[in-house]
């Protein structure tokens, strides 16, 4: 009775080895970090068993990732995948510069035929008159001479001017091609000429064709959100339209694909937190008001510096919305984009914008920010009410107010808040100014202490047209140490909030056009006299 190895090895005696057939991608998602890519194949299959090598996988991925299934009966008894690192397997793009190569060589060829045959002309019409001027045939005349220098300086300047023409047609076609060849060894570069290669063994019940379809993880892929953010203005509700920058570097152009877009990533394997037994040790204490600084920085509305534009918005209006396309299902662990419009991705790393939704805000609070100890700025910000209902992702969001970029900001979805908050920019149009009063600051010893008192004068006024709701906040230094005691003195403005563990007043102020306001924080420090704190 013959063993199941040694049945192998007779089946396969009669191995039909098929020639390469290449995949064809179907359908990505595409995660933040890789992408799962559906493939297929047909094949022609012999009765029994075959070996069958498909090309045009994406490189370097994990075989044991790789699944393969059959129709017809046909099943994968194994198979083995390697990189192909010989075969050349041009993309799209790689293809259209070596066709416009083709095209600008032919080119460069004939105007090199011309230029010779403008040449030969000058040598035939100069050797032409030589002999006509030396001819015994007809007597040399005066007459004669000036008709035939005439006659070969006028054909001698159109073969010139010709010549120059070609000249320069040459000398453009020779800078193309030099650009298309740098362009060429540049797509080139980063393909490397290597594709993924799966050669599988099959058993087929009968003859006949397949279709084998291959599932598996590329890394070289991935897609990252970006927001766009237009106000119209301050009294107007804004909308909020997510984009996905979608790129790939299998080498593999992904030719009118069915695309999925998922927050997911496959690859982060998290466990379960376990608690550990929590010991205190003593260690030297650090003054927090050294940490005030970065802690108001964080909350303080920043603008970033602005950013063009990678692309334009069509100005022709659409039949359909981009959104109409787009089925979003949030699950478990992810979001997930189906999006219902074929794509095309090459595989060079070149970013494809997609649009995936677009929303109304239609109740946004916009207030001015300023923390002018940090920054003498005051910042226009959006308030938006249960961003919860949004499904917002941590990303850059890109601010147009009133037809005009601002620049980029973050957009934090992962904040407990109740409130997002997002920065518009900065309003010039409110002035704000802080000062330190020098006859309200002083030191005093008091015994074996120091004390000091400091006080601050903030003037804010409104130069718009329109009234301004503004949050303004001012530190105060907080104690680390029980010989360090801090007091707010009774000439400090009243606030509308007190941050104690932060040392952080905040005062929320309405001003009308053309008004102004004045803050008093005024606090004294006693310690030690001979400590040395950082005042």
């Amino acid at each position: 009775m013959l063993s199941a190895a040694m049945l192998t090895i007779l089946l396969f005696a009669a191995t039909s080895l098929t020639a390469a057939v290449r995949t064809e991608t179907r359908h990505a998602t595409v995660f933040l970090h890789g992408a799962e890519l559906e493939q297929t194949a047909k094949l022609s299959l012999i009765q029994g068993a075959n070996e069958v090598r498909i090309e045009g996988l994406a490189p370097d991925i994990d075989p044991a990732g790789i699944r393969v299934s059959l129709s017809n009966g046909a099943v994968v008894s194994s198979f083995e995948y390697a990189t192909d690192h010989l075969t050349a397997h041009d993309n799209t793009a790689a293809q259209r510069l070596r066709d416009s190569l083709d095209h600008y060589n032919a080119r460069l060829a004939s105007l090199r035929s011309e230029l010779e045959a403008d040449e030969r002309m000058l040598q035939l019409l100069q050797t032409g008159v030589t002999n006509a001027l030396n001819s015994e045939k007809q007597p040399l005349t005066s007459q004669l001479i000036e008709q035939q220098l005439a006659y070969y300086q006028h054909r001698s300047l159109a073969i010139n001017d010709q010549r120059a023409a070609h000249e320069k047609q040459r000398d453009l076609v020779s800078g193309r091609i030099e650009a298309l060849q740098k362009q060429l060894q540049q797509e080139t570069s980063r393909n490397a000429t290597r594709s993924g290669v799966l050669t599988l063994y099959i058993m087929a019940p009968k003859a006949g064709s397949a279709v084998a379809s291959l599932r598996y993880f590329t890394a070289r892929a991935g897609w990252s959100p970006i927001y766009d953010l237009n106000i119209p203005d301050i009294s107007s509700a804004a909308d909020l339209t997510l984009h996905a920058q979608v790129s790939q570097q299998t080498g593999l152009d992904w030719t009118n694909v069915a695309l999925t877009l998922s927050t997911g990533v496959p690859t982060s394997h998290g466990q379960l937190p376990v608690a550990d037994t929590w010991f205190l040790r003593r260690r030297q204490p650090a003054l927090r008001y050294a940490k005030t600084r970065n802690a108001a920085t964080a909350s303080l509305f920043m603008t970033a510096d602005a950013l063009e534009f990678a692309e334009e918005a069509e100005d022709a209006p659409a039949l359909f919305e981009a959104e109409d396309f787009i089925l979003t299902d949030e699950q478990a662990l992810a979001v997930t984009y189906d999006i219902r419009l074929p794509y095309t991705i090459l595989g060079n790393g070149k970013v494809q914008t997609v649009q995936l939704t677009r929303q109304d805000i239609p109740t946004p609070v916009y207030k001015y920010y300023t923390i002018p100890r940090i920054d003498s700025r005051v910042f226009l910000g959006m308030e938006v009410a249960h961003p919860e209902q949004y499904s917002l992702l941590n990303a850059p969001v890109r601010i147009t107010y009133a037809g005009t970029y601002y620049g980029q900001t973050p957009l934090n979805a992962t904040s407990a808040d109740e409130q997002l908050r997002l920065s518009i920019g900065d309003e010039p149009q409110i002035a704000v100014k802080r000062e330190l009063l020098a006859e309200q600051t002083r030191t005093r010893l008091i015994g074996s202490n120091r004390s000091d008192t400091r006080t601050y004068r903030i003037t804010l006024r409104n130069n718009k047209k329109l009234p301004a709701t503004i949050r303004l906040q001012e530190n105060y230094p907080v104690s680390t140490a029980k010989e360090i005691s801090v007091t707010l003195d009774n000439t400090t403005t009243r606030w509308t909030g007190n941050d104690t563990e932060q040392g952080l007043l905040t005062y929320d102020l309405t001003l009308q056009p053309g008004e102004s306001r004045t803050i008093t924080v005024a606090y004294t420090v006693k310690y030690p006299k001979d400590w040395n704190i950082n005042l």
